[in-house]
């Protein structure tokens, strides 16, 4: 079985493909289209060589407005052309997987950078091997994201590339690491969860406005 698993939703961008349990990734740029691009040449010219994946998974988000689309579009466009089936994984989810291959256990709050100030985080559990979800993906803001603790008991890691900044909002109590960068890129949590069977439908799973939508409505109030 070779799964190919996309990410773009975050810094930095990652393709990895698995095969035969073996994992081989490319990384590189921030999930813009000058970025991805490249990074799509490399994946041809070096993880494509003989052999095409079987399963196509890519990260839905919450994460890069631009990363996310062009995330898609690339998966989607690959999988139509090589008529194989594609699945996709929730960003965050994907993020608390690779921490666990860096060996992360314990409460795992994956943390991805939003606008504002605010980051996209959720909480999950390391069980088994894998992320069992304890909290739904969010956009928080600094007063927000002590949710997160609140009544954990035991060590609890901040992981993914909003992970540093998301300490900065927590109260200076408790067992917290930090753990960024990781070694294993998103893109590979990506392929494993779908290796699981955790892949849903390839949507995009937004969960907060664009820019573009905020400063539309900022220009019908000043209009109006």
């Amino acid at each position: 079985m070779r799964i190919l698993g996309v990410d773009t939703s975050s810094t930095p961008s990652s393709v990895t493909l698995i095969r035969e349990g073996v994992a081989r990734s490319i990384t590189g740029g921030a999930g813009r289209s000058r970025d991805v691009l490249p990074l799509i040449e490399q994946y041809f010219n070096q993880l494509l060589t003989t052999d095409s994946p079987d399963i196509i998974a890519v990260s839905t988000g919450p994460g890069s407005f631009t990363g996310i689309r062009m995330g898609l579009g690339f998966a989607q466009g690959l999988a139509d052309a090589l008529d194989k089936p594609l699945v996709g994984v929730s960003s965050l989810e994907a993020v608390a997987q690779a921490a666990i291959l860096d060996g992360v256990t314990g409460i795992i709050i994956p943390v991805i950078p939003s606008t504002r100030g605010m980051v996209y985080a959720a909480r999950f559990r390391e069980s088994g091997g894998r992320p069992t979800r304890e909290m739904d993906d969010r956009e928080l803001g600094p007063e927000e994201m002590g949710a997160m603790v609140k009544g954990v008991a035991g060590a609890v890691t901040l992981v993914g590339a909003g992970a540093l900044l998301a300490a900065t909002y927590l109260p200076a109590e408790g067992e917290l690491n930090v753990r960024e960068p990781l070694t294993h890129p998103v893109s590979e949590g990506v392929a494993r969860l779908a290796a699981l069977g955790a892949g849903e439908r390839a949507i995009p799973r937004y969960i907060s406005r664009s820019q573009a939508e905020i400063n539309w409505e900022r220009s019908q109030t000043v209009n109006h």
